[in-house]
């Protein structure tokens, strides 16, 4: 198994940690792991910048765009596209 050291870390207002890495985004509820990757919806799995957005969403920036996450359902919406 490959260690991915976090490049970017941000806590939203229910207190979960979303960390970017070269292999998509973590998300920590205090006990469990979730992993959101390109075959999720992001746009490219290596994520390098995360703010929070309106309080509700996090941005994420990777290699293929920017992408809107939805903190409570983690839907993802693709608001830049490298690619294009």
């Amino acid at each position: 198994m490959a260690l991915h050291y976090p490049i970017d870390i941000v806590q939203d207002r229910n207190g979960i940690l979303w960390i970017a890495t070269e292999e998509g985004i973590s998300k920590f509820d205090g006990t469990d792991f979730t992993s959101i990757k390109q075959k999720d919806g992001l746009s490219n799995d290596n994520i390098y910048d995360l703010e929070l957005f309106n309080g509700d969403h996090v941005l994420a920036a990777g290699r293929g765009g920017i992408d809107l996450i939805n903190i409570y359902t983690d839907s993802i919406r693709n608001i830049l596209d490298y690619k294009d």
